[in-house]
């Protein structure tokens, strides 16, 4: 019998992503822009725990912003690891065989975004003497084309478009396509109804034609 957890492996393989689902305006939603929706509330749970690790420090201390960053940062990678496989990149390759595989490459690609983030934050806070709030917000907006390049590469997804789901490709339509107005006043008139047989009883006189033409059509005269 199939495990639970490999039965939920299994149907998280089976659901495409947000980005894969989602469109806008007939067109296929860009996966950054998803990221960007996803990166927003992996920053909601940091910044929760922002704000408890800075009541709990030294606020007079000028590495506490840095602190606080580098712990939030590293305490929402989880949060951040669900968020991105149900908005941006689905399930991630390992996860079917070694959940501990695909934490360990996740932090992986995120040591280079929390080492640099770091930096940035001290650079912020110690060299133009910023606010903790301000080079927090800062340091979160300048470091999403880093991650997301990072995560990309973990998740195994090319960083082109060779699968169509990178950019805001159009989405193929499965209904007919609508005829637009001018190719409706250019197309041929339709062929004329079939005509009767001639009516003979009527006679080959001039005033037969006539009667004729008017009994086959308004048409016709």
């Amino acid at each position: 019998a199939e495990s639970a957890s490999a039965t939920a492996a299994r149907m998280d393989d089976d659901v495409a992503p947000l980005a894969e689902r989602c469109q806008m305006c007939g067109h296929r939603t860009p996966r950054p822009l998803c990221f960007a929706v996803s990166g927003t509330i992996g920053n909601v749970g940091q910044l929760l725990v922002d704000r408890l690790l800075a009541r709990a420090l030294p606020a007079d201390e000028w590495w506490t912003p840095s602190a606080c960053w580098t712990v939030s940062y590293a305490a929402s990678i989880g949060l951040r690891l669900r968020s991105h496989e149900v908005l941006v990149f689905g399930a991630h390759p390992d996860r079917a065989s070694s959940c501990a595989r695909v934490y360990a490459k996740t932090y992986a690609a995120y040591a280079s975004t929390l080492l640099f983030s770091t930096g940035l934050n001290l650079a912020l806070v110690g060299g133009l003497a910023l606010s903790h709030e301000l080079a927090l917000v800062l340091t979160a907006s300048l470091t999403v084309c880093w991650s997301y390049h990072a995560l990309t590469l973990s998740w195994g997804r090319s960083l082109g478009s060779p699968d169509g789901r990178y950019s805001y490709t159009a989405v193929e339509a499965t209904s007919p396509p609508r005829t637009s107005s001018l190719q409706s006043a250019c197309a041929p008139p339709p062929p004329p109804p079939p005509q009767s047989a001639p009516l003979s009883f009527l006679g080959g006189s001039a005033g037969g034609r006539i009667m004729r033409e008017l009994l086959a059509g308004p048409g016709r005269l």
